[in-house]
């Protein structure tokens, strides 16, 4: 008569993380986890006994070129175990290999990465604004500076025509240009001005300016204090393409049905005739 032991049922088991946690190593091996707990439920519901066998090699098993599998799946095909306790995805070789029960647990496949953590930004001052933006200041300055430069140079000469006295060398292009360049740039960067205009159209023109300026630095400075008390994290991907983009390196569980899709893929490519 064959041993008590022979007649029951063996139980192939696979570590699957939160569902099935295998401990320890043979022949002291652990397992808990909630499928093994409705195994068991099982089992006494219909007063059988069970085995648990571990799949030491490879876990699930992928398929070889002669449609034997390796790992848990070679386990059932070879008949070394009667069933499995273990959560299995349903794919179409397995389908075909063995017989599956009604699904007890349903999942979506699901990427992970480590959420980067908020840090020192040394460029962060000029995040408040665009590179659009940033351009457009930059040539509005420029076009501030030329357009002042050539009202105070228009000035400077109906001076030297209507005024005796004056030297034309006294308003030449170095000094229009050092005042265009102090009512310009000291204005946009909220610093004063060494000496203001005293004709009414230069005066009106550095007016506009400063009401831009102030404009322009109170929305910067807003942007920027918005920026330090809710920092924005910008997440590396958001898809499979994006994730090919980063270059990143991925990992995932030897023998499931994400790393045999990835080995069939990687076949394919490389016998595919337009790579020949």
């Amino acid at each position: 008569m064959a041993p008590q032991a022979d007649r029951c049922l063996k139980v192939g088991m696979v570590e699957y993380p939160m569902m099935t946690d295998v401990t320890g190593s043979p022949p002291y091996v652990n397992y808990s986890g909630p499928t093994v707990t409705i195994l068991k439920l099982l089992m006494n519901h219909i007063d059988y006994c069970y085995r648990f066998v571990d799949s030491l090699t490879e876990l699930y098993g992928q398929v070889l070129d002669n449609g034997s599998w390796t790992g848990l799946m070679g386990m059932l095909q070879r008949g070394e175990v009667d069933m499995t306790g273990s959560l299995f995805s349903v794919t179409w070789r397995r389908w075909q290999a063995v017989d599956f029960t009604p699904a007890l647990y349903v999942d979506h496949t699901n990427m992970v990465y480590a959420r980067p953590e908020v840090s020192s930004d040394m460029a962060g001052f000029i995040k408040p604004y665009t590179l659009l933006v940033w351009s457009a200041l930059f040539l509005t300055t420029l076009l501030m500076f030329s357009a002042t430069l050539f009202i105070y140079r228009g000035e400077a000469a109906l001076k030297t025509l209507t005024k005796k006295g004056i030297k034309p060398q006294a308003w030449g292009w170095g000094t229009t240009a050092k005042k265009s360049s102090e009512c310009t740039w000291s204005t946009l960067l909220a610093q004063s001005v060494p000496q203001m205009p005293d004709e009414g159209t230069t005066r009106f023109t550095v007016g506009l300016w400063l009401l831009v300026s102030l404009i322009i630095g109170t929305v910067y400075r807003s942007n920027l204090k918005a920026m330090l008390i809710i920092p924005k994290v910008e997440l590396p991907f958001d898809s499979l393409e994006e994730l090919i983009d980063t270059g990143f390196t991925v990992a995932t569980i030897s023998g499931t049905t994400m790393h045999l899709d990835i080995m069939t893929t990687r076949r394919s490519r490389r016998t595919s005739p337009l790579r020949q």
